[in-house]
């Protein structure tokens, strides 16, 4: 009997009152699930875990959501590129073009969810 390999651990931390958020990676769980083990982390119920951002790599989970693949974590623009993109994109010169893409759109897209949160009325996360 052939032993199959451990699929590979995903943990995602976002902001869980961000409708955006909540419908973007829920939906990225639903399609990874078979072939990675995929955490979602809401960073309001887990203050823990965005103070431990914070402190140790700098990042305020207001600004750029999390992503730790096994042991290393991306944010903000490279994190979504690791998400949606990095296993479709082949050729080295293409992802670094598609990374950097990422790293410039991501900031626009950050912008928009803070406005959206401040229009639904719901605060940023204080930790």
């Amino acid at each position: 009997m052939l032993d199959t390999p451990e699929p590979k651990t995903i943990e995602i931390v976002y902001d869980g009152e961000c409708p955006i958020c909540n419908a973007m990676f829920t939906r990225f769980l639903r399609l990874r699930q078979d072939k990675w083990r995929v955490v979602l982390t809401d960073a309001r119920e887990h203050m823990d875990v965005a103070r431990m951002l914070a402190r140790e790599y700098g990042v305020d989970i207001n600004d750029a959501f999390a992503v730790r693949i096994e042991q290393e974590w991306s944010f903000g623009g490279a994190a979504l590129f690791s998400l949606f993109l990095a296993e479709k994109v082949r050729r080295p010169g293409l992802r670094r073009v598609a990374l950097r893409l990422m790293r410039v759109i991501y900031p626009i897209l950050s912008a928009g969810r803070r406005a959206l949160l401040w229009l639904l009325g719901r605060r940023l996360i204080r930790y």
